[in-house]
């Protein structure tokens, strides 16, 4: 997961706009974040809250 992680926030800096309104990586991010046992890491959360997903 840490490297899709990347590859999602590497895409965001580019264009943030698309990865927000796109339904794979919003997904993805929901189902990385509802899997995690305890905390999601902080960058997981932080991209969960830009998407508006938790």
């Amino acid at each position: 997961m840490d490297d899709a992680l990347a590859k999602i926030l590497e895409a965001e800096s580019w264009a943030p706009e698309q990865v927000r309104s796109h339904y794979l990586a919003r997904e993805l991010v929901l189902t990385w974040d509802r899997n995690q046992r305890g905390r999601p890491s902080r960058s997981l959360a932080d991209l969960a809250n830009r998407l508006h997903v938790v």
